[in-house]
């Protein structure tokens, strides 16, 4: 390598890099920053025009039920991967159409296959599901009220 190469490659690092200023110029964007005149609008908002008018008819809007009572209407279960494939497939090839109609034949199926072992079981169970109810009830009201 002779002096002259090592200078070229010396003045290529040198214009090489993305902090650089060296390097080729970048061009004008094509932008038309000319003043424009606004056009003027057809007619101007008048806000007694649309004062009494409601965005929804009151009748829809009674039926809107708040955050918290949508909560409450519907409650999830996490589920293992494996039990949810099998559910999805004991759903598919039954004549539900829904996974709550499903798990309401199961949970009465349970019930029944239970009473018969001990004849006590329906009246613990609905006594059981009507505490955690109510312990839910309270929790949702605790979280209307903050």
């Amino acid at each position: 390598m002779t002096e002259s190469d090592n200078a070229q490659q010396h003045r290529k690092k040198a214009t090489l890099g993305f902090f650089n200023n060296a390097g080729p110029k970048k061009k004008n964007n094509n932008l038309d920053l000319a003043y424009t005149n606004i056009a003027e609008p057809i007619e101007t908002y008048k806000s007694e025009k649309n004062a009494n008018k409601e965005i929804l008819p009151k009748s829809a809007s009674k039926n809107i039920p708040d955050s918290a009572a949508t909560n409450a209407a519907r409650k999830t279960l996490r589920l293992p991967n494996e039990v949810y494939y099998e559910f999805s497939a004991l759903l598919e090839l039954s004549e539900f159409a829904y996974s709550y109609e499903l798990l309401a034949e199961l949970v009465e199926d349970g019930i029944k296959k239970r009473s018969d072992e001990d004849p006590d079981f329906p009246r613990t169970f609905r006594a059981v599901a009507e505490r955690i109810k109510m312990t839910d009830h309270r929790k949702m009201d605790r979280k209307r009220k903050k």
